[in-house]
């Protein structure tokens, strides 16, 4: 078997996996599997509206996860990102999202979701002012 095969496939019951826990209480949608932008899912409760992108990948997420979602966030226009990484994050990429609306947890946080977002809405930092 080829090695990018099982990934693709791991990362589709990833991905699976996390719409189902989501089911519950949010409204949850795939994207294309071509043109998503590094996103894998879109997912909306209340004002909140969140793409995510679901890895399961045997080292910790490093930044180019982020930007790619970071561009996600633009490209859906969504308030907020979700990596879910099984492996954790790299110190780097836990740094990166202090400056944006990108949440890193893993797949036993996302019950907890809609908290992880209101908490990440609270405590984002302002945006500059440019002049």
């Amino acid at each position: 078997l080829n090695l990018e095969i099982i990934n693709q496939w791991m990362d589709s019951n990833v991905n699976n996996f996390v719409k189902n826990i989501l089911k519950a209480d949010w409204d949850v949608v795939d994207t294309p599997t071509s043109g998503d932008q590094g996103v894998d899912l879109l997912a909306s409760i209340e004002d909140f509206r969140v793409c995510f992108q679901c890895k399961c990948i045997a080292k910790p997420f490093g930044n180019k996860a982020l930007q790619e979602v970071v561009v996600g966030m633009i490209f859906w226009n969504v308030t907020h990102a979700v990596i879910v990484g099984k492996s954790g994050f790299t110190k780097s990429a836990q740094n990166l999202t202090e400056s944006n609306n990108v949440i890193l947890t893993s797949d036993s946080e996302l019950e907890n979701l809609e908290n992880l977002v209101f908490m990440k809405k609270e405590t984002s930092a302002p945006l500059p002012t440019l002049s």
